[in-house]
């Protein structure tokens, strides 16, 4: 999808189209999301129990990341998945997680450990172990607005 950029007087901003959404683009000034604050939600092709908790992207002011962090819960997994136009890189915070590619078991990442993704590589997650497996999650969105 091609990039579009109006100036509109109204905002005295910018639209940006993204993904077939439009965002507002008020200002560029910093926010602040607060530990109340943030959407929780269970990501498409996740277990249940795997919350995330949405802190910034193109809704509130960050144009060219995602960023969330995300609880897995014991035992539990998300389905195989590759990003074509997006990388992740995951740093954990609380307890463990497998990371799987192919069902094979590439390594077990542990809080204090980071894992960069790169776009388009297969990558599944999962919580063997009896304890809450939590990570920061920071994802790029390289057909953003830029």
């Amino acid at each position: 999808m091609s990039k579009t950029w109006n100036k509109i007087p109204k905002y005295s901003g910018v639209v940006c189209l993204f993904k077939g959404k439009i965002f507002l683009e008020k200002d560029d000034s910093m926010r602040i999301v607060r530990q109340n604050e943030g959407v929780h939600y269970t990501p498409a092709g996740h277990d249940n129990s795997v919350i995330s908790r949405k802190l910034f992207n193109p809704h509130n002011g960050s144009r060219v990341i995602d960023v969330h962090v995300t609880t897995f819960s014991s035992n539990s997994g998300m389905e195989e998945e590759a990003h074509e136009s997006s990388e992740h890189v995951f740093y954990m915070l609380d307890g463990k997680l497998e990371i799987r590619q192919n069902g094979n078991i590439m390594t077990i990442l542990e809080a204090g450990d980071a894992v960069h993704i790169p776009a388009g590589e297969l990558h599944q997650l999962h919580n063997s172990g009896p304890d809450t497996g939590v990570f920061l999650a920071v994802t790029t969105l390289l057909d953003t607005c830029t």
